[in-house]
């Protein structure tokens, strides 16, 4: 009988606390998940705007003195 009144007051005290603690946790996750998608999407979409700029900055990377040169020879034709 003993052995049976441990036993029911074990499951007792694991419901007790369990039940608050799965509410805690439940309505933490409930409030921060929605601002961890938004922070992962964030960074993401940082990351695709750097390796875009990265690409374009390659693709028209010309060395200032040959456009400088481009444009003096443009104006000299002009004259």
């Amino acid at each position: 009988m003993k052995e049976l009144l441990e036993e029911i007051q074990i499951i007792l005290g694991t419901i007790i606390v369990g039940i608050p603690v799965g509410i805690f946790v439940g309505v933490y996750w409930f409030l921060k998940f929605p601002f961890l998608v938004y922070s992962q999407a964030k960074i993401g979409l940082i990351n695709r705007r750097v390796l875009e700029a990265k690409r374009v900055l390659k693709a028209n990377k010309e060395d200032i003195w040959e456009k400088h040169i481009k444009r003096m020879e443009e104006k000299k034709y002009d004259n």
